[in-house]
């Protein structure tokens, strides 16, 4: 069944804080949603590694090849979200 929300996650070397931002979402009484973390090409910290110790099937990482910025990473989040409501 399609998620009703997907919530476009950016990150650019910021693997610390991933962990807290993922745990704040599951952590939300709205349980129907997908969330979509766009790795912009990291050089420091692992976030693909953070978010599989999350260990949750809703949660989905893309990496970018090269750092593209911000809004590109939002971009490709919201090019590969499944639900009909993007935040």
């Amino acid at each position: 069944m399609k998620a009703i929300c997907s919530v476009i996650i950016p990150c650019y070397n910021q693997a610390h804080f991933a962990r807290e931002a993922l745990e704040s979402l599951r952590a939300q009484t709205f349980h129907d949603w997908e969330a979509i973390v766009v790795d912009d090409a990291s050089v420091s910290g692992d976030v693909a590694a953070v978010v599989a110790q999350v260990d949750d099937p809703r949660l989905r990482v893309i990496r970018h090849p090269v750092n593209r910025g911000l809004s590109a990473a939002r971009n490709t989040g919201f090019t590969d979200a499944r639900a009909d409501l993007v935040l």
